[in-house]
C-alpha cells in the first residue's frame, strides 16, 4: 500500500472537503467550469493547455454528436439535437411544412392522407411519406428531458451502390446482348454466330455500365444526403420557436384624458333680460320687437 507524504495528505484532505462541501451545496450536478477544471489541474500538476485542448475536443464532439449524419446500404439519415423541449405546437408546425414541401394532401386532423402517415410511437412522434416512385422519407420527433431529438430518413435503394449497379447495368447489358444476338445472326445466317456477338456484347457492356450506374447511384444518394441535411437545419428553428416564444396578454390602452360626459359640457346661454330696450315706436309693445336667439 502506498505511504503519502504530509505535503499529499494535505492536499488530499483538502480536496476531500472541497467535494464535500460541493456536494451538500448540491453543487454536484452542476458541473464545473473551465477555470474550476485548470485549477483542479494545477493542483494535480496537470498543464492547463492540456485542459484546455481536451476541452475542446469534447466540444468537437459534443458538436458532432448534435449534428449526425450518413447512410446505410439501404437508407440515409440524419440526426439533430435542439436544446429546446418538445412541444405539441412546434409538432404540428413541423407536419404542416413537411406537407406543404412533400405535396402530401392535407387531411382532417392527423390520420394517414394521400402518401402519408402520422403517428406516435412511445413518446415518439413519427410522419412518413411515399412518393409515387416509392422514395420513403420518415421524420421523428422525440421529447428527451429539456432537449428535443430531431432524426430524419430516407430509403434510397434496395442493396448497396455496388450491388444495384451490378444488378442495373446487367438489365442494360442484357438488352445490348440482344440487340447483338439479332444483329450477329442477321449477318453471318447462323445462330452460333449471333450467341457468341451477344455474349461478348453482354460481357462488355455490363463491364462498362455496371461502375457507371453504380458511380451515379452514390452521387444520387450523396444529394439526397445533402437534401436530407438542409431539410433538418430547416427543420430546427420550427421545432424551436414555440418553446422560445413568449405571448405577453394583450391590454387594452388606457388614455390619460378621459372625454367629459354630454352634461358636463358647458352650454353657451343668452340672457334676454340683460339686452337694451328697443326704442318705442308707434305704441307697440316693446317686448314684441325682440327677437329671441
Amino acid at each position: 500500500m502506498r505511504t503519502y507524504t504530509e505535503r499529499e495528505v494535505s492536499a488530499i484532505i483538502e480536496r476531500a472537503v472541497e467535494r464535500q462541501r460541493v456536494a451538500e451545496e448540491g453543487g454536484g450536478d452542476a458541473g464545473l467550469t473551465l477555470d474550476e477544471i485548470e485549477r483542479i489541474g494545477r493542483e494535480s500538476g496537470i498543464d492547463p493547455a492540456h485542459l484546455r485542448a481536451a476541452a475542446a475536443e469534447i466540444d468537437d464532439a459534443g458538436r458532432t454528436l448534435a449534428r449526425q449524419s450518413g447512410q446505410s446500404r439501404t437508407q440515409v439519415y440524419v440526426e439533430r439535437w435542439i436544446d429546446a423541449p418538445f412541444t405539441a405546437a412546434g409538432w404540428e408546425d413541423v407536419v404542416a411544412d413537411l406537407r406543404v414541401r412533400f405535396g402530401a394532401t392535407i387531411g382532417s386532423g392527423f390520420g394517414s392522407t394521400a402518401g402519408e402517415t402520422v403517428q406516435q410511437v412511445g413518446q415518439s412522434f413519427e410522419w412518413s411519406h411515399t412518393s409515387p416512385l416509392g422514395v420513403r422519407t420518415r421524420v421523428t420527433v422525440s421529447p428527451r428531458g429539456d432537449r428535443t431529438r430531431l432524426h430524419i430518413t430516407q430509403l434510397v435503394g434496395m442493396s448497396s451502390p455496388t450491388v444495384e449497379g451490378a444488378a442495373y447495368g446487367g438489365v442494360v447489358a442484357a438488352l445490348l446482348g440482344v440487340i447483338g444476338l439479332a444483329a450477329g445472326s442477321g449477318l453471318s445466317g447462323a445462330s452460333a454466330v449471333g450467341a457468341v456477338v451477344a455474349a461478348l456484347t453482354f460481357l462488355l457492356a455490363w463491364a462498362v455500365a455496371a461502375p457507371l450506374v453504380a458511380a451515379a447511384d452514390r452521387r444520387w444518394r450523396a444529394r439526397k444526403l445533402r437534401d436530407l441535411g438542409d431539410l433538418a437545419d430547416d427543420l430546427v428553428p420550427v421545432l424551436r420557436a414555440p418553446a422560445e416564444r413568449e405571448v405577453e396578454p394583450d391590454r387594452a390602452p388606457e388614455s390619460s384624458h378621459a372625454m367629459p360626459e354630454a352634461d358636463e359640457v358647458p352650454s353657451a346661454r343668452l340672457d334676454l333680460d340683460a339686452l337694451p330696450e328697443a326704442p318705442d315706436s308707434g305704441g307697440r309693445d316693446p317686448s314684441r320687437g325682440r327677437i329671441r336667439g
